[in-house]
């Protein structure tokens, strides 16, 4: 009997039974990736006897983009099509869906979905959403409005693409957890100009979310709501997205993406030359631990589907533009789960159990001084082996001041350095992330700041030691560091000096202020003189 040259991926959630029943009925196809993000003691080796199908185990739930980007790059085949366990079909749908995506010449296509009663499922005939469409869902709006006219969204619950094509668009896109994924798919494929359908040739019937039978409705709705702001922050104005935002914190003021216990930290890494990237995995891969630390990166660069073959535990965020520091790295805590969340940057190298350390370091300082830890740092070391930082604080005159001498064990100041930084998963939840107005540079004395202000310490330790190689990405944008210099130092001071604070060192803030301007200057100069020798 002739096999069906599809991949089949399925990510598994706590329906073993149902993922049993599915691969049962399935046994012509080609090829069967099961993801397992439930950590089912039992599913793989009920797989045993189907010689078609491959389970990895992941150690924690990495959401559902991620997983089937896990399938998706297994897979050997150039069609794969993407299924819930929860779905009934069978091997003619799948000939039939496989025959319109050829003869049409489709990236994608999605069958038309029943109910359990055999009726169509309104969730799945949904348009793309814009900003129109979900303000009139969440707002009373709906009463007076109908839906936009827009082609249907796809759904990822069934889903089946040309392989080639669907990698060239990217994929799906890891910073959604769960819901959104197939809306921002659909709205990457309508924008760029890629054929997709939703075929009423094919109807199969979902019951619909099993998976989530278990999850309590806060749980639900935190999720759903925060993928909804990831999609509108990704594509839609500044003005349309707050919009959005103040209309749904009636739902969900958080946010982050609810804590997994399984994960004991997230760390982000932001980046935006792939040859730092490369080696930052090379040089940093081996100190975390994937079966309870979640690494995230966001980069700019360009995509590269074998290294994220090659390293499938990593959370890869690819964005279009790279607007700075403090955008790119709270991309990625929008992303995050785990119970501290950190970021590094991309040219450091990291030590043995450093993360294990400076955990068991921020507990040891709670238990000793009976005051939350906002965040915690480590020693950080330049390439001769010179003290950069311990700790930094930032002076009232309107100065930062590193501390280069270890003289104490733990190092309490009133800002942190975010070359490596944990932060505590409750001050960020409550304070926010990073000031997206900074783009890139002081960003973190601003949170550092917030976070002492509000009764968080941020503190160093020199139980942990880390390499900064330094300024492998701003220190060739000599004119673009000393601009963000002068515009954010402004913008530190308006924000964190008080009036007194003005009549008291206010000459000296202002002679500060000139001497960003007069290294602004220099850079210009310097650059000008770089472009004549050159020219």
């Amino acid at each position: 009997m002739t096999s069906i040259p599809v991949s089949i991926v399925i990510v598994h959630y706590k329906t073993e039974a149902s993922t049993l029943s599915l691969i049962k009925n399935l046994s012509q196809i080609k090829e069967i990736i099961v993801i397992d993000n439930s950590q089912s003691k039992t599913l793989e080796k009920k797989l045993q006897p189907y010689q078609n199908c491959q389970v990895v185990i992941n150690s924690f739930n990495t959401g559902f983009a991620h997983a089937c980007n896990q399938g998706l790059l297994l897979s050997s085949l150039n069609h794969v099509l993407f299924l819930n366990s929860d779905l009934e079909i069978n091997l003619s749908q799948i000939k039939q869906l496989l025959k319109i995506l050829k003869e049409k010449k489709l990236t994608a296509l999605a069958p038309t979905f029943l109910n359990g009663k055999g009726e169509l499922d309104p969730n799945y005939r949904k348009p793309i959403p814009n900003f129109i469409s979900l303000l009139t869902e969440f707002s009373p709006l709906h009463k007076f409005m109908s839906q936009p006219a827009a082609p249907l969204t796809l759904a990822g619950a069934c889903l089946l693409v040309d392989k080639d094509q669907f990698l060239e668009i990217g994929a799906w896109d890891e910073q959604f957890f769960i819901w959104f994924e197939d809306s921002d798919l659909s709205k990457r494929l309508l924008d760029d100009g890629h054929p997709f359908e939703v075929t009423d040739q094919v109807e199969i019937i979902h019951q619909g979310g099993e998976s989530f039978e278990n999850k309590a409705s806060k749980w639900k709705l935190e999720v759903f709501f925060l993928s909804l702001r990831v999609f509108s922050k990704k594509y839609f104005s500044f003005a349309q997205h707050q919009t959005l935002k103040k209309l749904t914190h009636r739902f969900s003021k958080n946010n982050l993406y609810p804590l997994n216990k399984d994960i004991r930290a997230s760390i982000i890494v932001p980046n935006m030359r792939g040859e730092l990237l490369d080696k930052f995995i090379e040089d940093n891969y081996h100190f975390f631990d994937f079966t309870q630390d979640e690494l995230i990166i966001v980069s700019s660069a360009e995509q590269k589907w074998e290294l994220r073959r090659k390293y499938p535990q990593i959370i890869f965020i690819y964005i279009t533009q790279n607007k700075g520091f403090a955008p790119t790295v709270n991309t990625g805590f929008r992303r995050a789960t785990g119970k501290w969340i950190g970021t590094i940057n991309d040219d450091v190298i990291l030590e043995k159990d450093w993360l294990k350390n400076l955990i068991s370091e921020a507990d040891l300082y709670v238990k000793e001084n009976k005051i939350q830890v906002g965040s915690i740092s480590p020693i950080v070391e330049n390439p001769g082996n010179k003290i950069e930082s311990f700790g930094v604080n930032v002076l009232k005159h309107g100065k930062a001041l590193k501390n280069t001498t270890i003289n104490q064990h733990y190092k309490s100041t009133n800002a942190f350095n975010a070359a490596v930084v944990l932060l505590n998963r409750e001050a960020l939840t409550k304070l926010g992330f990073f000031d997206e107005t900074f783009g890139s540079y002081l960003e973190d004395l601003d949170l550092g700041l917030r976070m002492s202000k509000n009764n968080y310490a941020n503190i160093t330790t020199d139980k942990v030691k880390i390499l900064h190689l330094g300024q492998q990405t701003s220190g060739q944008m000599p004119i673009y560091k000393s601009w963000w210099d002068v515009k954010n130092w402004w913008l530190l001071t308006i924000k964190h000096t008080s009036l007194i604070g003005w009549l008291k060192y206010g000459p000296q803030i202002i002679l500060e202020r000139l001497r960003n301007l007069s290294g602004l200057a220099k850079a210009i100069y310097i650059f000008k003189i770089k472009m004549k020798t050159i020219s």
